[in-house]
């Protein structure tokens, strides 16, 4: 039978559209704006990766030696803290990844002081490995030294978690001198001070990524451009860069400090490894400080004052009169 067609009197009927549920609305939502973002982002870091665009973030790579996996220093790594052309690099190290038996393994970690600057053949660590093996002979000491110049405690950090994953017994952590010049510090002419040590933390994980890297360099030449070093100077570098010691922004250093060490302490324990911690030891009479600065606020008079009595007390020093001189040196 043939149907009758429709007139215009007649209402089509159309068939009821299923309305969205709210679960399916949000799980609409959430795809469209993290995971879809998230695919992008992961297939760029994976083409900058096929690529071979950036450098790995770890302080070890691994490598083979005498048929075995082991590790060995990383040249590029503190490329994530300085410049190219400023980056320092570790002083050579080899180590199994499996660590042969009756052995002992300690990771040195710190600055220029705990690498050995400007002479690593007579780096703490290579005495200590000595003194070691001369006290217990039958022991099979291992020191492997993961410091190098300029880094500071938000570096070793990151140096400490991937120490961790390696089999060892000891950590020793000599840390303390670049908290301030360092990355991150109140005088640095690095990456400048940050109060927030997420933020921080979360920028150097960022680091990690090639896609950061890639980012980072898209902004670097501007810094340079600004006023950055170019070329590795030491400590001149930071002359233009003091800091009063009663600078609000050392708080902020030294709580970073604080909180750094207490997470390199947890570090260590969660991978159950013991752990040393000291401070940078200071010859005080042949190590003065490399500037001295003026409160603020002085006015002229009072620099002519302060200038005068300066002058007198080294007229009263070099003529053998310490007490005239520590007189005018107080005043």
């Amino acid at each position: 039978a043939r149907m009758k067609p429709a007139t215009g009197d007649e209402v089509r009927l159309q068939p009821a559209r299923r309305p969205l549920s709210r679960r399916r609305l949000w799980i609409f939502r959430l795809t469209v704006l993290i995971v879809i973002p998230v695919l992008f982002l992961t297939a760029i870091e994976y083409m900058l990766r096929l690529c071979d665009y950036g450098f790995p973030d770890s302080a070890a790579l691994e490598c083979r030696m005498e048929g075995k996996k082991a590790y060995h220093d990383n040249i590029r790594f503190t490329r994530q803290f300085f410049p190219p052309a400023l980056a320092r690099e570790f002083d050579p190290f080899l180590f199994f990844a499996e660590k042969p038996e009756n052995s002992y393994r300690i990771f040195l970690m710190g600055a220029s002081a705990a690498q050995g600057f400007p002479a690593g053949e007579y780096a703490f660590g290579r005495i200590l490995e000595t003194m070691l093996a001369h006290r217990y002979p039958d022991t099979n000491f291992e020191v492997i030294n993961m410091a190098t110049v300029a880094i500071n405690s938000h570096a070793v950090l990151k140096i400490a978690r991937e120490c961790a994953q390696y089999p060892s017994d000891l950590f020793i952590i000599y840390l303390g001198n670049n908290e301030v010049v360092g990355p991150y510090g109140a005088g640095t002419v690095f990456s400048p001070l940050t109060g927030n040590l997420t933020l921080i933390r979360l920028q150097l994980a960022l680091q990690s990524l090639r896609m950061g890297q890639w980012l980072h360099n898209l902004i670097r030449p501007k810094a340079d451009q600004e006023g950055g070093p170019r070329i590795w100077r030491g400590m001149e570098m930071f002359l233009d860069n003091q800091v009063r010691r009663d600078d609000p922004a050392l708080e902020t250093v030294y709580r970073h400090f604080e909180e750094n060490l207490r997470s390199i302490k947890s570090v260590a324990q969660d991978a159950g490894r013991e752990a040393i911690f000291s401070t940078v030891c200071t010859n005080l009479r042949d190590s003065p400080p490399f500037a001295s600065l003026h409160r603020e606020g002085l006015s002229g008079k009072e620099r002519e004052q302060w200038d005068s009595h300066y002058q007198e007390g080294i007229t009263f020093e070099s003529e053998g009169r310490f007490t005239e001189a520590v007189q005018s040196y107080l005043a």
